[in-house]
């Protein structure tokens, strides 16, 4: 071919190196009918062709992954693009890759459901960059597979849009995350219940390319599992299916260990524990952000320790323990606080699944290293978040989980008000800690105007149960709790929810005033002890810069109050500081200060986004996109890849604003 550089001669240079298939079990039958494929880790698949597929986004930096050198959509030929289109949907095949769907079970909910595998996901092979990084494609949405049990195999424009923004965006947080490479919109159509309501409408279909470190999930163990809720497809087959899958993970994912150990039985601690680690990793990461993934079942969770499968997730907008994004989840089992829990819980499935290769104590300390892990890198995390960079205090802890209540009390912006923190100066004095009411304080008019409305309160305070239900509820939690499991709910999640209508109750008795009133008063409490607290980092650089100088030890006494005493107050109170008589020391210490005080915002700014993918702004995208308008797709997508940048006025005003109040609660998938 004479194609001039582009991503079509791009894609056609692909090398595959299909490892699953070299070495794992292939089910001998290629694609034909949904079935249980028992013995097999995967299934060979050929894609089912669509219509007028045509390449609407693409991510140079997924691409880029692939050796893939970025090129404008805009600026290849139609005939090139068209062809592009075909290649990327699997109308037309890539030399060397030989599709396949990965056969896995899951605990869905908390219960072992059994087969799922699969469904709509095929995978074209492996690709090894020149960094030897080995990459695996998946084409998403592409037909049937053996897997795809009453579903068609497809995938349709909307749940692809958001597949591919939350990807990249992911990404760009410094998520742990599979990848979009391109996005295909086609002119085929399936018929849907977007709403779960009843109402099928006829929808568009996409095609996603996603790359991945691997896909093998929690699940994909779980083939051999027994259980009385549902067969497992291979059960008592685990020399023949677990043990070469364990073996396989190890060598391609965690080489470190298949060199450092002799025996299976060793590697396979190793493996859960490192497993247990990667995933207590992922989930302070997404607390950090705010991120809540909304179907968090062992088919759902990957042994990498990315992020897979967005299906119903979302970004927190108002600070809520209890959201999710998930319709489908009535009982809050993978809400923003349970995920931490629920992950634990899957890591516990996992080691049952490879129970009879662990030594004795494999699994508990496989668990307590999630935890480890988890606790450190969320505690990292939020003090960044918090900018508290210089000493660590015992009461810190204290001020975020008062920041998170208030956060919650007065319905105030997860991303927004965090990443106001960085505009607090370190003060130079104690009494500036504290803003009388009369005062103006433009941090906190700032976080007064993330705080909820009433009206859009009272929608993410929606009762998930009816009132009448929720009464008899409350009834058994008090009298007999044992009862609640025979109603598929926990003590825990009742009190929750009878939380969440005692504050729509109190909410009710408020006017604007006065909840205004009440949220400031909370928020000059909190500011006052949070500036108290960066008094404290001020003065531990100055006391750290007074070390370097090699202070005297008459420096201690003078030193408590800070600058403020010394440096500030003129002649006369320069008199009794003898150790900072000379300018230059005086000098020395502003410098200290202002470079303590530029990196707590270079570090907090990095670690606060500006913008994330809100629900609203997905719809709006997604709107578009149904329209036939992919210039928002880009314009959003273009914000992601940067997502700690302030772009302007009117960018921040469309982008990163409080949302609107229609959009409280809004649900996708």
């Amino acid at each position: 071919s004479d194609d001039p550089p582009s991503l079509l001669s791009g894609f056609r240079a692909l090398r595959f190196d299909n490892s699953a298939l070299r070495e794992l079990k292939v089910d001998p039958v290629i694609g034909g009918p949904v079935r249980t494929v028992r013995g097999a880790h995967v299934a060979r698949v050929l894609p089912s062709p669509v219509k007028n597929p045509q390449v609407v986004a693409v991510s140079d930096s997924a691409l880029g992954l692939l050796d893939i050198k970025p090129s404008r959509l805009d600026e290849e030929d139609a005939d090139v693009r068209r062809q592009l289109g075909e290649i990327l949907c699997g109308n037309q095949p890539l030399q060397g890759a030989e599709p396949f769907a990965a056969n896995y079970c899951g605990h869905q909910f908390g219960a072992f459901v059994g087969q799922l595998g699969d469904g709509a996901a095929m995978s074209l092979g492996e690709v090894v960059n020149a960094a030897a990084e080995r990459w695996e494609v998946q084409l998403k949405g592409a037909g049937l597979t053996p897997f795809s049990r009453s579903a068609d195999g497809r995938k349709v424009l909307r749940s692809s849009v958001r597949e591919f923004l939350a990807s990249e965006a992911m990404h760009a947080l410094s998520v742990p995350t599979t990848r979009a490479a391109a996005l295909i919109a086609t002119e085929s159509r399936v018929s849907r219940d977007p709403m779960y309501d009843g109402e099928f409408v006829e929808e568009r279909c996409a095609v996603l390319v996603r790359l991945g470190r691997g896909f093998l999930r929690f699940g994909s163990f779980e083939l051999c599992l027994p259980s009385e809720s549902a067969p497992a497809p291979s059960l008592g087959l685990d020399k023949q299916v677990l043990w070469p899958l364990v073996d396989y993970a190890i060598e391609r994912h965690f080489p470190r260990i298949h060199a450092s150990f002799d025996s299976r039985s060793e590697r396979a601690a190793a493996f859960l524990e490192q497993v247990a680690r990667n995933t207590g990793s992922l989930v302070a990461a997404w607390q950090a952000v705010g991120f809540v993934h909304g179907v968090l079942n062992t088919d759902n969770m990957a042994i990498t320790g990315d992020t897979i499968d967005y299906g119903p997730f979302g970004f927190m907008d108002a600070y809520d323990p209890d959201y999710v994004p998930n319709s489908s989840d009535a009982a809050g089992r993978y809400c923003y606080s349970a995920q931490p829990g629920v992950c634990a819980w899957n890591v516990e499935r996992l080691a049952d699944c490879l129970d009879s290769l662990l030594p004795d104590g494999a699994a508990q300390k496989a668990i307590r290293g999630y935890w480890e892990t988890y606790e450190r890198e969320h505690r990292e995390r939020f003090r960044r978040k918090l900018g508290l960079l210089v000493v660590g205090e015992s009461g810190d802890e204290e001020l975020l989980r008062d920041f998170f209540d208030l956060l919650q009390r007065t319905g105030a912006d997860f991303t927004n008000c965090f990443r106001a923190l960085s505009r607090e100066p370190l003060p130079l004095r104690e009494k500036e800690c504290w803003t009388p009411p009369q005062s103006f304080d433009a941090v906190l008019e700032y976080m007064l105007a993330q705080c909820a409305t009433i009206e859009s309160f009272e929608k993410r305070l929606a009762p998930r149960f009816h009132p009448n239900a929720l009464a008899r509820l409350r009834v058994l939690v008090e009298t007999e709790p044992e009862k609640l499991a025979g109603y598929g709910l926990s003590e825990e999640v009742v009190r929750r929810e009878m939380h969440r209508a005692d504050r729509r109750e109190k909410l009710s008795t408020l006017n604007p005033r006065e909840k205004r009133l009440s949220d400031a008063e909370d928020w000059r409490e909190w500011l006052c002890r949070y500036r108290l607290r960066l008094l404290r980092e001020r003065r531990a650089v100055e006391r750290r810069a007074r070390q370097d100088m090699g202070a005297t030890g008459s420096a201690g006494a003078a030193g408590a109050g800070g600058l403020e005493d010394a440096c500030v107050g003129g002649a006369a109170q320069a008199e009794g500081s003898a150790m900072l008589e000379e300018e230059g020391e005086c000098a020395t210490l502003r410098s200290a200060v202002e470079i303590a005080a530029k990196r707590r915002v270079a570090v907090m700014n990095a670690a606060n986004p500006f913008f994330i993918l809100r629900q609203h702004i997905a719809a709006r995208v997604i709107d578009c996109a149904e329209a036939n308008d992919f210039s928002e797709l880009l314009t959003v997508l273009q914000l992601l890849r940067r997502p700690y940048d302030e772009q302007g006025f009117s960018m921040t005003e469309k982008y990163a604003a409080l949302p609107p109040d229609w959009s409280a609660g809004l649900q996708l998938t």
